[in-house]
């Protein structure tokens, strides 16, 4: 499955216990209107064109006709 943040595209990919790296990152978008609406309007296209409702019932049909091969 592809990652749901891609960096600096629709969000921020931070260090784990890294709390200045969050609070850059925080503050980044707190400060730049133009990198919140960017990332806002990239996550909401990258979310609807990897989860669309049509995809995911293709997805689990797929994963059922598995299941009936097997029996």
């Amino acid at each position: 499955c592809n990652e749901i943040i891609v960096n600096d595209i629709n969000g921020f990919i931070i260090s784990v216990k890294n709390p200045t790296q969050l609070h850059d990152a925080m503050l980044r978008v707190y400060q730049d209107t133009q990198i919140y609406e960017s990332m806002r309007d990239k996550s909401r296209e990258m979310i609807v064109s990897r989860y669309e409702q049509l995809v995911v019932w293709e997805a689990i049909h797929e994963e059922y006709k598995s299941f009936e091969n097997d029996l």
